[in-house]
């Protein structure tokens, strides 16, 4: 079988070294352009490539959409399905990246699914965050004990504020 490649982009030492920290549950607090969603867009790769199974979440539709044509672009040689009305993408490892939308989506639709790991992208802007995190999301991880990785730019002392004093 022909060797494929799948170009992802370099990392930057700060954003390795957030990659590679242990922890189950990971919150990054930085400002604009650091590349916290570029650094979710890898890690998502890297995971959806090892055959795991993630959820990609963020506020807004835009947002979402915006981060699953990345993922299409970077994963394009891999890629055995993919849908952009459902947000999905599988791969020949197995593995399985489906992207949500925080406004539109009705936290009822993503019940019942199962993930090896979550990426929670501009957390801050998350309306009811918290609950969201506690009812609906956290839930989806215990089959697989998975692990979740919330970013965003600080916006007060809110949700977000609450888990990065964790």
């Amino acid at each position: 079988m022909p060797e494929i490649t799948v170009q992802l982009f370099s990392l930057l030492p700060r954003q390795h070294e957030i990659i590679s920290h242990p922890s189950r549950f990971r919150v990054l607090a930085c400002g604009r352009r650091f590349g916290k969603t570029e650094t979710a867009i890898h890690e998502m790769s890297v995971r959806a490539l090892r055959g795991e199974r993630v959820a990609y979440f963020a506020p807004t539709y835009k947002m979402t959409s915006e981060t699953f044509r990345h993922l299409l672009d970077r994963l394009s040689p891999v890629i055995t399905y993919s849908s952009k009305t459902d947000s999905r993408i599988q791969l020949i490892t197995g593995g399985v990246i489906e992207c949500w939308s925080l406004s539109t989506t009705s936290a009822e639709s993503v019940r019942g699914r199962k993930y090896h790991f979550a990426v929670i992208d501009e957390a801050a802007m998350v309306v009811n965050g918290m609950k969201i995190w506690q009812e609906v999301i956290r839930p989806l991880l215990v089959d697989y004990r998975g692990g979740a990785f919330f970013c965003s730019t600080p916006k007060g002392m809110n949700w977000f504020y609450q888990l990065y004093q964790w």
